[in-house]
């Protein structure tokens, strides 16, 4: 046993010499200060004054001003042509589109005589003729469209649309050949209605047409476009055309088939607008 005393020690030794090894590399080092000018906060950079103005608020699409009753019924009285551009809503949908309309005063008074204080009109709607649509809105030819009388609302009814070129003969042709003129009430006084009117037909070299709306009426209701899911019609095209067409012609589009069959399906009122 006392041979083995002296190895035990330094065992013993070694082992506290590790461990105070240890105990050395633990030690955290010492915390070294940043220098003054390094501790400072940054300074705030100050937006110049321009930057920090409020932006102008944004202003709303502007609308069309709605006209009163009274001086409404004295300019569709003097009227010749007794054009509106209205925005009309085909039933079962929320989607407004722009029509070019003719107020029908003889029949509005004979169904609805009240229209003089309500704004309650009948109107008639236009169409651009087919072969005119690439042309400049100011050479476009815009007919009544004609339906046959006795339609009821089922898909295959139909598709085509009449056109009737505009002479003082046009309303008897169309009597006789059992068609009528696109027709639903309207509320002009509404403000989801009303665009622009009444106006006239354009005169185009000393002549009243018959059939042309004016440039000036175009731009009207182009500042209105944002309004409606039809689009305005184009005022950049060549300003020239030629126009040759029959008296009594025929086409189809999808786009008025789906209005004539939902306004067959909802007959239109007065008292629905």
């Amino acid at each position: 046993m006392l041979a083995n005393e002296p190895l035990c020690a330094d065992i013993e030794v070694f082992a506290v010499t590790r461990s105070q090894s240890a105990a050395a590399k633990r030690k955290p080092l010492p915390k070294i200060e940043a220098p003054e000018a390094k501790r400072r906060p940054l300074p705030k950079i100050e937006a110049p004054e321009a930057e920090r103005r409020p932006l102008p608020p944004i202003e709303a699409p502007e609308a069309p001003p709605v006209p009163e009753i009274g001086p409404l019924m004295a300019s569709i009285l003097q009227s010749v042509d007794k054009l509106f551009f209205v925005s009309h809503c085909i039933p079962g949908s929320s989607s407004a589109e722009w029509a070019l309309v003719r107020v029908d005063l003889q029949r509005t008074m004979q169904a609805h005589p009240q229209a003089l204080q309500d704004g309650r009109f009948l109107v008639e709607f236009y169409t651009c003729h087919p072969k005119d649509k690439k042309f400049n809105a100011i050479n476009q030819r815009y007919w009544l469209e004609y339906h046959p009388i006795l339609e009821v609302a089922y898909p295959g009814r139909d598709k085509c649309t009449h056109m009737i070129r505009p002479t003082p003969e046009s309303g008897d042709y169309a009597k006789a050949q059992g068609l009528r003129p696109f027709s639903q009430w309207v509320r002009l006084t509404n403000a989801d209605t009303y665009v622009y009117g009444p106006f006239e037909f354009t005169t185009i070299n000393g002549r009243k047409s018959k059939d042309r709306v004016s440039e000036e009426h175009w731009k009207i209701l182009n500042k209105f476009g944002h309004l409606f899911t039809n689009e305005t019609l184009c005022l950049d095209l060549l300003d020239y055309s030629i126009h040759c067409g029959q008296f009594h012609s025929t086409f189809e589009c999808d786009r008025i088939h789906a209005r004539v069959l939902a306004h067959l399906a909802h007959p239109s009122s007065p008292d629905s607008v």
